[in-house]
């Protein structure tokens, strides 16, 4: 538990840490779900940790225990890289038929004349959005990194049997390997699915965003070749605040919904639901 001050370091007064995990839990509570790491890079920019690996333990340990001792919530934090796999299984039939009624949505996106799909970064970023990409009815593709081939080969194939053009929402870090992997996962995309026309829309993190947000910089690796022609400051999706990123996707994605057709789509949900229904109570 240290600060730095005025180019020394020194032990977190009482008082300076508990400020510090009221602003944690703060941020937290109005981002949930968050993870460690967009905490820590909200803790950097209010000036109360330096964005450093140590820096970035000090948050997780005291993350850690503030969930321990009750003070903050378990759900209010993500970890997107680990999941449980449960098994698909029912209590009986009509538990099987009760969960498709449940379950059962209607894709209003079938009526559009391009697909609409959001790719990102990471898993990290993954985890903030993905309520926001369920609620739109649409398909969340973590890249993790540089895709896999096997990754990109399964979007392409998927884009090819749909057959449409394709819109690609996009968000990744603005960074020389940042831009490079959004840059070669299109690429390859192209080379399995030559015939689809797609688009790709960078949402976040663009220079734009980073002076309105104000948002904490790091110079680019020394040694990357990738540097070549990159100008500015480095900066992880995870710096902009899981609301504010939420908030930009929903607007990127208002801007190519059609009222009419989710009207209609809604309808014949409805319809379907009650026909599922009918259904149960003849079981």
């Amino acid at each position: 538990m240290t600060a730095k001050r005025r180019g020394k370091v020194t032990r977190r007064t009482k008082a300076e840490l508990e400020a510090l995990k009221v602003e944690m839990y703060a941020f937290a509570e109005e981002n949930a779900p968050v993870s460690v790491r967009q905490i820590f890079y909200h803790i950097v920019s209010a000036g109360m940790v330096e964005k450093t690996e140590n820096g970035y333990r000090q948050i997780g340990v005291h993350l850690t225990n503030m969930r321990k001792d009750g003070s903050l919530p378990y759900e209010w934090i993500v970890d997107p890289s680990r999941s449980i796999r449960y098994p698909h299984v029912f209590g009986s039939a009509r538990g099987f038929v009760e969960d498709l009624d449940e379950e059962y949505r209607r894709d209003p996106w079938q009526r559009y004349e391009r697909r609409l799909e959001i790719w990102c970064e990471s898993e990290s970023i993954a985890g903030a959005i993905s309520e926001t990409v369920t609620e739109a009815a649409l398909r969340l593709c973590p890249l993790k990194g540089y895709g896999s081939l096997s990754f990109i080969h399964d979007i392409a194939r998927d884009a090819a049997a749909d057959g449409r053009p394709l819109t690609v929402l996009y968000l990744g870090d603005h960074d020389p390997s940042g831009l490079d992997l959004q840059r070669d996962a299109l690429a390859r995309f192209t080379d399995l699915a030559p015939q689809i026309d797609v688009e790709a829309v960078k949402l976040a993190v663009t220079p734009a965003q980073i002076r309105a947000l104000d948002l904490p910089e790091r110079p680019p690796k020394d040694g990357d070749t990738r540097t070549r022609g990159f100008n500015g400051g480095c900066v992880e999706t995870e710096a902009i605040p899981p609301v504010e990123l939420r908030r930009i996707l929903r607007e990127a994605i208002s801007d190519r919904t059609d009222p009419a057709i989710h009207r209609r789509e809604a309808a014949n949900e409805k319809r379907d639901r009650k026909r599922l229904r009918e259904m149960i109570e003849k079981l």
